[in-house]
């Protein structure tokens, strides 16, 4: 099983300028929607913020991508990584189930339809 990072989600309470930093360092923007930015960091992990409705924006998301969750789901969790959930599947094929770790921090990991990601 190889696990990679594939994004990091930061909750915005000012998009723009939180944006605007992130262009600061470089980092070269992928799309621009209402509430939403993307930006590519190192190449193939993707750093997106949205508008953070609620909730002070300091909870910083990781997910992880897998080639085959199934097989993931069975092998952590027999190491004894706790999922909060079963492996969801999404109408596209997209999958994705949600785990913590020992300081109850939330993580995703996920799969892409064999067609491509989303």
């Amino acid at each position: 099983m190889e696990i990679r990072l594939r994004a990091v989600l930061i909750p915005a309470k000012d998009l723009e300028r939180e944006s605007s930093f992130w262009e600061k360092l470089g980092l070269k923007l992928l799309s621009r929607e209402d509430g939403y930015v993307r930006f590519e960091a190192p190449p193939g992990v993707v750093l997106a913020l949205w508008k953070a409705e609620n909730g002070d924006g300091s909870e910083v998301e990781l997910k992880f991508l897998v080639d085959d969750i199934e097989e993931a789901y069975k092998e952590l969790s027999s190491k004894g990584v706790e999922f909060l959930g079963p492996i969801r599947v999404e109408e596209d094929g997209f999958k994705w189930a949600v785990f913590k770790d020992p300081g109850g921090r939330r993580y995703t990991l996920m799969e892409f339809p064999e067609t491509g990601e989303p």
